[in-house]
């Protein structure tokens, strides 16, 4: 999509991640690649609200343990770019021990890292990952829950306030036009903050 495209041209090292199995995923995956940035697989999870769909290729708590493992493995297939992946909704799932588990397994098998998108604040994905060994990160602010400019702006401080105080920062948005803009105009003052702007694969351990 164009703004999609305006996002990968920014010249900063944001990491794309990407849904699979809609029209534009392959295409967006290419063109992401061709910009230089990371990839990463946006995996659709059950969230607990069960009236909300979280698209083609979704881990849903009622699949076999072969089947989930399947339905990983074709996602991850369907992305010869991914170098890690991150939960698309799937509060339902990051909850539950025995299902993430699964998950991080076909994850690891792959040799991806894992980043907890904190969908519910009672994710323990992280923490599993971790204790499984698997290289990891958490997500520490949403910019964009409300698509309004002055309310990414102020994620935007809050970014820099983290980074600032923690060493360390992973800020997670959606492909929106306010995002693209705000981001195109507040990047260079953290930078001037003296905030590095990295690829997020940088800051998995």
């Amino acid at each position: 999509t164009e703004v999609a495209k305006k996002m990968m041209e920014l010249e900063y090292p944001i990491t794309l991640s990407i849904l699979p199995f809609l029209q534009y995923s392959e295409f967006t995956a290419e063109e992401g690649k061709k910009n230089n940035k990371d990839i990463m697989l946006h995996l659709p999870m059950e969230p607990n609200n069960s009236g909300v769909n979280p698209g083609p290729g979704a881990i849903k708590s009622y699949m076999s343990e072969e089947e989930i493992r399947q339905a990983v493995r074709k996602c991850i297939l369907d992305f010869p770019y991914a170098i890690g992946v991150n939960n698309h909704m799937g509060s339902k799932i990051t909850e539950d021990r025995e299902i993430i588990e699964i998950v991080l397994e076909e994850i690891e098998g792959y040799n991806l890292f894992f980043i907890d998108s904190m969908t519910s604040k009672n994710s323990i994905a992280y923490e599993v990952a971790r204790e499984m060994g698997i290289k990891s990160a958490v997500r520490s602010v949403f910019l964009d829950n409300e698509n309004d400019m002055e309310y990414i702006k102020g994620q935007m401080l809050e970014v820099q306030k983290i980074a600032i105080e923690k060493g360390e920062v992973i800020a997670i948005g959606h492909d929106r036009i306010n995002t693209f803009y705000v981001l195109k105009r507040m990047i260079p003052e953290l930078i001037r903050a003296g905030i590095e702007i990295v690829p997020v694969s940088e800051l998995v351990k």
